[in-house]
C-alpha cells in the first residue's frame, strides 16, 4: 500500500477566510473608505459649533413678531361684530394678518444666523 500525503491544517482561526493576500486592517473597511470611531475634536470653532444656538437673535424677534400678527390675525377674526364673520375685520383684516405672520414665521426660520465674530486669544 502506498502512504497518502497528509494535509496540514491551515494556521490561525478555522473561522477566518482564506488570505487572499490584501493586507488585514483592524477595522472593516465600507466601500473603499475606511470605518473608524469619530475622534474627538480639539478645536475651540468646532466645539462651538456643536453648542451653538441655531438660531440667532434676529431670528427669534421675526418669530416673536409672527406669533403676534398670528394673535391678531385670530383676534382680529374673533372681534367681528357682524353676523357670522362677514365684516371687514373677519374677512380682509384678520387673513391679511394671519398670511403676513405665516409668511414672516417661515422667512424667521429660513434666514440664516448672523456668525459672532469673537476676539478670543
Amino acid at each position: 500500500m502506498a502512504k497518502q500525503k497528509q494535509k496540514k491544517p491551515a494556521q490561525g482561526n478555522k473561522k477566518t477566510a482564506p488570505r487572499t493576500g490584501a493586507p488585514r486592517t483592524s477595522a472593516p473597511k465600507v466601500g473603499n473608505v475606511k470605518a473608524s470611531a469619530p475622534k474627538p475634536s480639539a478645536s475651540k470653532a468646532a466645539a462651538k459649533a456643536i453648542n451653538a444656538m441655531p438660531f440667532g437673535r434676529k431670528n427669534y424677534v421675526f418669530l416673536l413678531f409672527s406669533v403676534v400678527l398670528l394673535a391678531l390675525g385670530y383676534i382680529a377674526m374673533i372681534a367681528e361684530s357682524a353676523e357670522y364673520g362677514f365684516g371687514v375685520l373677519g374677512l380682509w383684516v384678520g387673513p391679511i394678518l394671519l398670511m403676513a405672520g405665516f409668511i414672516v414665521g417661515v422667512f424667521a426660520i429660513l434666514i440664516k444666523p448672523e456668525e459672532e465674530s469673537s476676539t478670543d486669544s
